[in-house]
């Protein structure tokens, strides 16, 4: 895809949610996602067990945004450290990229140059987390606990 492809099919995203004039649910849909992901999925249902078993302390570090079409709004950055203090770290990064709607970084604290990247895709009523890894960029793969696991053994 071309420079000028990308900015298009940019522009046509940010033109169709300014006709629906749905920037607001845009936005909360966004966060409550992002509340969604790192609480009741990451932290409780995928590793609360090795916080409970003394493996891991998860933390939530809340942070402000602002953002061009869908303005302020505030959410958290997770933080899982294990026994050996390495800390990874989910960085919600924006609600608005190219062919996405939606960006977070993981990365392992002090290594953000192998970060990987979690991409949002919204299909009608319902939200599908993709992991994106800069060494493959064609090949997303589906946000799992063992496509996590995986990540997490090879950073650890």
């Amino acid at each position: 895809m071309t420079l000028i492809e990308k900015l298009k099919t940019y522009k046509e995203f940010v033109a169709t949610h300014e006709q629906q004039n749905d920037w607001g649910g845009y936005k909360e849909r966004w966060v409550n996602d992002l509340s969604y992901l790192f609480n009741t999925t990451i932290e409780n249902k995928w590793f609360q067990n090795l916080q409970d078993s003394g493996y891991a302390k998860i933390e939530h570090i809340p942070v402000k945004h602002y953002e061009e079409y869908i303005g302020e709004y505030y959410t958290i950055v997770l933080e899982i450290t294990f026994v050996n203090n390495k800390t990874i770290v989910f960085e919600p990064i924006s609600s608005t990229v190219l062919n996405y709607e939606g960006k977070i970084d993981m990365y392992l604290r002090g290594d953000k140059i192998n970060k990987i990247q979690i991409f949002r895709k919204l299909k009608k009523d319902k939200t599908i987390w993709l992991i994106l890894d800069p060494a493959f960029p064609d090949r997303p793969i589906s946000l799992t606990k063992q496509s996590l696991e995986k990540i997490f053994d090879k950073w650890l």
